[in-house]
């Protein structure tokens, strides 16, 4: 549920409706590492029942990982988006 979730944010999506997308992109799973994707209903569900869990660790984390972390924040040059990766 969870690599599904973060799977379809790093597509720059947000929603639930999203994961209609990826649900039969062998792609996508085998990316992730995902075995099977759950429907749109079924994630929404999945979060419904584990939203004590998750506001659990995101407090956590929410305030440490920034300072925890100390990556500096810096603007990419231009020439990174027109060069040929490999």
């Amino acid at each position: 549920m969870l690599k599904n979730t973060l799977g379809v944010l790093a597509t720059g999506k947000s929603d639930f409706e999203a994961v209609r997308g990826v649900n039969k992109d062998a792609w996508f799973r085998e990316a992730m590492g995902i075995g099977t994707t759950p429907s749109e209903e079924g994630l929404g569900q999945g979060f419904e029942r584990h939203v004590e869990d998750f506001e659990r660790i995101a407090r956590r984390c929410g305030g440490e990982l920034p300072e925890n972390v100390q990556v500096p924040v810096t603007e990419l040059p231009k020439s990174f988006f027109t060069k040929t990766r490999i």
